[in-house]
């Protein structure tokens, strides 16, 4: 029968973040059962540590450091009868080509120190092989892996403590990158699968002491996958690798057949640590590689649940900002059909009426603090929601249990697992915190008007439980197509949505309009941008993994005719992903300074990745508890300083001025916090066309020279704008302001032809030819080093000047 769990994420110690020990992220390392210490050791892999980590079932120590050398790909086993660890081969960490790189070296340790060994006649420089200890023989049994050519190999070894003798050279394939276990209960050594000259394998063979026999095949085709032999049990287990793809599957080796464990566990890997801990009776798996980030969880698996074993210090500080706040919460859904907005034109390209609906569809998910009591949502319901946003219908029980499946593309892409379908049904049948229509509570709450990208069971339903109304509205199928192709109009729509959808939340009688913050998701940091940039309405923004915070997408607001920096003058909060698949998706700080009229705040959390910024992950059992720390972070500080701002809550303000560390997180949970000051705020364009059209020119120019004094690169209006504001004074005669205007745009831009060019005009006006003539001539000095002045306009511009110049001369 096959077997079904969630798992359980164990509780973690409460230790002080300083005292805590943890091996760094490694793959390619070696795992053994210690039996005389009765501990699980540790050593080498891809980390650049040179330390044997001992684990007591509660905490990491080094047990030895210095000697071997670090490396990865080696031989590890323990000689049970000896007492003594043995190390064969392996490649050090940057150790050059493999002829030269490669180590032949046998080494044992006893407990108190290392000793290097003969290897004179025994299997020589290799890497990619696979040792583990015969008890009944007597001896450490190696089979395979590459030498210094990069051959497969495919020989049979024996070390006895004091030489090496080879046992077979017949057999299995030749192989690299397998594994071997030692069956108690059969007295065989088992091995399974690796990559071969023929290329990824699922051969299983056991070797007896005198000749290896092939059984049955296993699991799909891998290499570097790992194996630990259950004694409780008297299973193989074997736990992910890498075949087209790395896998995150549980398999289990009787003697006769293997069969897959549906079970959710750690995350997709390959070059990852297995072993059995008799003590527990349960199998430890730790580290490895995935898509370039290399891991240090742990995991154990008592043949039936995978359950963490976090770091001790990652736990959530105790303190005001608990995961769940004290109102009850209520969700609905507005549907509303935007008229202002065709979503198709009255006749397709071939000329025939559209019978579809013209009007936009925008379907409104609502959070707000409710009276308590009624039936929670279903974590699907959220999906079956979401999956009626373009056509505004209702919800079936039919359309929630076809959404249960959405937890498995989830699974995939933000924890890199493969959930099995029974798995996935459990966790689409999930209370949420949120009762479907339930009754508001009394009184007018702070709104927040976020673009989530689709409904979300995470932070809404967290902001309304702490006495917040949050709005928000999913992107049409057509939306998400134009962010890749066409942004701008991508943009235009999201940033429409939130002002649709902010009109309508505004009339709910449970709002407080006068307290706004606004949350974008992912495109939707852009659309909270411009959507501040465009009404200034807001307390607060924040932004999740925003694409104004990437290379390779920010152009997308900077491009936009709403783009203007000065016109954010409230807090911004940005978090961005940690591990970007490519340098155009890490973290820039392009947008986030030219902000420079906002006190604003950046972080990079360790391992929230975009997958975690995007949605809500946390209903998965299989979610590390580092990742969980991560989220408490990154919620607790969106609500902080919403609540700082929004709330003008003290206690808040002073969580969101504190650093990480001070507020009470582990040191190595943060990988980038900056906070950047703001400038004193200067006038928009519409205030800047205010002040001027009153003829108010010695007030802008002192304006501009407060915010310069401050702010090297303040401007509060171009050269255009100022040269149009003395056109209109030229127009009704008042010269003096005319002058004023363009003499204002010469000191803010010193180096501009058209500056100097508009004032001479300006004095030509006014019939003072001599300083006409002297700015003209600054003119043509400033030509040819003018980088504003394209080059197509340097020549004429020149003719131009000199000819007013030989004109106004007597």
């Amino acid at each position: 029968m096959k077997r079904m769990t969630l798992g359980l994420v164990a509780v973690p110690l409460a230790l002080p973040a300083q005292t805590v020990a943890w091996p760094a992220p490694r793959s390619a390392h070696g795992m053994v059962w210690h039996t005389r210490l009765g501990e699980t050791l540790l050593m080498g892999g891809a980390a650049g540590d040179s330390a044997l980590w001992s684990w007591n079932g509660t905490q990491w120590r080094r047990a030895a450091v210095g000697r071997p050398a670090d490396r990865g790909h080696f031989g590890f086993a323990y000689d049970a009868v000896r007492n003594r660890l043995v190390v064969h081969g392996g490649t050090p960490p940057g150790s050059g080509t493999r002829a030269t790189g490669l180590s032949g070296e046998t080494w044992e340790w006893d407990t108190r120190s290392w000793r290097r060994m003969a290897e004179a006649g025994g299997p020589g420089k290799r890497d990619h092989h696979a040792m583990v200890y015969d008890p009944v023989r007597r001896e450490v049994v190696l089979f395979g892996g590459s030498d210094s050519a990069g051959r497969n190999l495919a020989d049979t070894w024996g070390w006895n403590g004091r030489s090496w003798r080879k046992l077979a050279d017949g057999g299995p394939a030749a192989r690299a990158t397998h594994r071997l276990v030692f069956d108690v209960g059969r007295a065989v050594v088992v091995m399974y699968g690796g990559w071969g000259d023929s290329g990824v394998l699922n051969d299983t063979w056991e070797w007896n002491g005198e000749r290896w026999q092939r059984t049955a095949d296993g699991p799909p085709a891998r290499f570097a996958t790992r194996l630990a032999y259950d004694t409780a049990r008297r299973r193989t287990v074997l736990f992910a690798g890498r075949g087209a793809a790395d896998f995150s599957d549980t398999w289990e080796y009787d003697g006769r057949d293997w069969r897959r464990i549906e079970v959710a566990g750690p995350s997709e890997r390959n070059v990852h640590e297995l072993v059995y801990n008799p003590r527990a009776r349960a199998v430890l798996a730790f580290g490895g590689f995935h898509s370039g980030i290399r891991f240090n969880d742990l995991w154990s698996f008592d043949g039936a649940t995978w359950t963490q074993i976090p770091r001790p210090d990652a736990r959530a500080p105790t303190g005001a900002y608990a995961a769940r706040g004290p109102h009850a919460v209520g969700y609905r859904v507005i549907n509303h059909w935007d008229s202002t907005r065709a979503v198709a034109p009255t006749r397709d390209f071939e000329g025939r009426l559209n019978a579809s609906a013209r009007a936009t569809p925008v379907q409104v998910s609502v959070w707000y603090p409710a009276v308590a009591g009624g039936t929670p949502m279903r974590r699907a319901e959220y999906f079956a929601v979401s999956g009626k946003r373009e056509t505004l219908t209702p919800v079936t029980e039919a359309d929630v249990r076809a959404a249960s499946q959405n937890d498995v593309g989830t699974a995939r892409f933000g924890l890199g697992i493969e959930l099995p379908p029974r798995v996935a049904d459990s966790l689409a049948q999930l209370p949420m915190a949120a009762i479907r229509d339930a009754r508001p509570a009394d009184g007018r709450f702070p709104l927040i008007v976020g673009a989530l990208g689709g409904p979300s069971d995470g932070i809404g339903e967290y902001l309304a439980s702490h006495g917040y109304v949050v709005v928000s509205t999913p992107d049409l199928v057509a939306t998400v197509t134009a962010q890749v192709n066409r942004p701008g109009v991508a943009l235009e729509t999201a940033t429409r949505n939130m002002e649709v959808i902010h009109g309508l939340a505004r009339r709910l009688p449970f709002v407080d309009d006068a307290r706004l913050g606004l949350l974008g998701v992912n495109f939707g940091g852009l659309a909270a941008l411009t959507h501040q940039m465009r009404n200034m309405s807001a307390d607060a923004v924040v932004s999740l993994d925003g694409w104004e915070l990437k290379a390779g997408t920010s152009s997308s607001l900077l491009s936009s005719p709403f783009y203007e920096p000065s016109r954010v003058r409230v807090p911004y909060l940005a978090f961005s992903q940690d591990n970007a698949p490519n340098p155009g998706l890490t973290f820039s700080d392009t947008v986030f300074r030219s902000l420079t009229y906002s006190p604003r705040s950046a972080y990079v959390i360790r391992d929230m990745e975009h997958a975690h910024l995007l949605s809500n992950l946390l209903p998965f059992p299989q979610l590390t508890a580092e990742r969980r720390l991560g989220y408490d972070f990154v919620w607790r500080t969106v609500r902080a300083f919403f609540d700082a701002n929004v709330r003008r809550d003290t206690a808040a303000a002073a969580f969101v001025a504190r650093s990480a560390v001070e507020n009470g997180y582990p040191a190595w949970l943060v990988k980038l916090e900056r906070k950047d000051r703001a400038f004193a705020p200067i006038p928009t364009g519409e205030e800047v066309e205010q002040i001027a059209m009153r003829g108010e020119v010695e007030r802008l120019a002192g304006i501009y020279r407060r915010a310069r004094a401050e702010n090297p690169a303040a401007v509060v209006a171009s050269v255009q704008t100022l040269n149009l504001f003395a056109f209109r004074f030229i127009r009704r005669g008042d010269t003096t302001a005319a002058i004023g205007f363009n003499e204002l745009a010469h000191e803010m831009f010193p180096t501009s032809t058209h500056a100097a060019n508009n004032l001479g005009n300006t004095y030509r006006d006014a019939g003072r030819m001599s300083r006409a003539i002297e700015l003209w001539e600054k003119a043509l000095t400033l030509i040819e080093a003018d980088t504003d002045l394209p080059l197509a306009e340097k020549a004429p511009s020149r003719t131009a000047i000199e000819g007013k110049i030989k004109q106004a001369r007597p």
